[in-house]
């Protein structure tokens, strides 16, 4: 029988193949799209994506967060799963496709351009399907499924990107729907696919006639902490700051945002699954083992976190004229140097808390996360009520509350798993 660490090592290889293979591609689709179209379509774009991926986090909910400490249990049995996986995650879809016209009034409301306004239905339509793949994703990879998920989304973005150059190449408009359309299909063909797999995987499991002690409650209340949780970070991340942008300056200097924040996420999914997910898996699979531990593995996670976000924070900055060189039209004189640095600090400030979260949520201490989404949830919505006009403003604002909240949750957690007392005890031992 191959054991949990056997398993936990081979996600890795998969999770790191994909990450990095995945945004690979997507950023050299993102170079040529904004080396073709004027920057200002190229803004127009990106706002119009940022907007859907923004509201596609409301609609997975913090669902897949959720299941982690669940997950073991639910994996008993096929009457467990049901229970705890099933019935709710069809629930939790239901809900989703009322979510969609929400979305739509939402999309109309917001937009500041007919342009964006006309295709509210395409930003909808791929909100809802990217928030239900979410999901299942996170499912097939809990079940160990990792390499058949990287073979997925590696094909499946081969495809759409040869599909979405090939429309607009033929037509010789590069538009949304030329590039949501082919988008919305193959993410629906992910999501079919990714139904297949979780549904074969559950007629595995021995069929659980004996009564099962489940946690419904529990399950419901970590649900929506999560999604709390998430909430917050979303106001953080670029597919709230690039609309943002947008509305303040100009869909011109959103493509700009734009580009860097694909910069950013050459290294944020890749954080997000190498140490994300990876710490998703091991503290879902380490649950009997002992509180030091936990501690140890924690620790051992952060400092490779710390370490390569440094390297790689340093690196993006570095090459940031680089980067937007590809766009000939753009003068050297109208880049906003120092905003651009503090974007991306902050854009990259949100992987400090990845190994963090991950640990809260396995030990069913997501009130923490919560106590740090409150605290980010109140500086943006003071930093909105004095209505900042220049972009610098708002980001050194923004940054300033994300590092603040950051270092109230590592107190938090210094002190209620006595962390530093563990730390010195192992350096004195060594």
């Amino acid at each position: 029988m191959i054991s949990v660490q056997h398993k936990i090592a081979q996600s890795f290889k998969w999770n790191t193949f994909e990450a990095i293979t995945y945004q690979l591609l997507l950023f050299a689709h993102q170079i040529a799209l904004f080396k073709t179209v004027p920057i200002a379509t190229y803004g127009l774009i990106g706002t119009a994506f940022a907007m859907s991926y923004f509201i596609a986090s409301f609609v997975s909910g913090g669902f897949e967060n959720a299941i982690t400490p669940f997950f073991a249990q639910a994996a008993l049995d096929q009457k467990s799963y049901r229970q705890l996986i099933v019935r709710p995650l069809l629930k939790h879809i239901m809900c989703a496709i009322f979510i969609l016209g929400f979305a739509l009034m939402i999309v109309k409301y917001v937009a500041y351009s007919h342009a964006l306004t006309c295709h509210s239905m395409y930003i909808a339509s791929l909100a809802l399907i990217e928030g239900v793949r979410k999901i299942l994703k996170t499912l097939v990879q809990l079940a160990f499924k990792a390499r058949y998920s990287a073979y997925v989304e590696i094909a499946l973005l081969g495809c759409y990107l040869a599909t979405a150059w090939g429309a607009c190449l033929y037509t010789g408009i590069f538009s949304i729907p030329n590039l949501f359309t082919p988008l919305i299909a193959t993410s629906l063909l992910a999501t079919l696919l990714y139904i297949h797999v979780i549904h074969s995987w559950y007629f595995q499991l021995p069929r659980g006639d004996n009564e099962t002690i489940l946690q419904p409650i529990n399950f419901n209340k970590s649900r929506l902490l999560n999604f709390i949780n998430q909430a917050g970070h979303n106001l953080f991340s670029s597919n709230f700051l690039v609309p943002w942008i947008a509305a303040q300056a100009g869909f011109s200097a959103a493509g700009i945002f734009k580009l860097l924040s694909h910069a950013c996420y050459l290294i944020t999914p890749v954080v997000q699954k190498i140490f994300g997910l990876n710490s998703q898996l091991l503290f879902a699979h380490v649950q009997h083992a002992t509180l030091d531990e936990k501690v140890a593995l924690l620790i051992k996670l952060n400092k490779k976190l710390f370490l390569v976000l440094a390297i790689l924070t340093t690196l993006v900055i570095l090459n940031i004229k680089t980067i937007l060189a590809t766009n000939t039209s753009l003068m050297t004189d109208s880049i906003p140097w120092f905003s651009s640095i503090v974007f991306i600090m902050l854009l990259l400030s949100e992987n400090l808390v990845v190994v963090y979260e991950k640990f809260c949520i396995a030990q069913e201490r997501v009130h923490f996360l919560i106590i740090y989404a409150a605290l980010s949830f109140a500086g943006f919505y003071a930093i909105i009520f004095m209505a900042p006009t220049s972009i610098i403003a708002m980001l050194l604002a923004l940054f300033a509350v994300r590092l603040t909240a950051f270092g109230i949750l590592v107190m938090l957690m210094l002190r209620t798993w006595n962390i530093y007392v563990f730390y010195r005890r192992k350096t004195i031992q060594s």
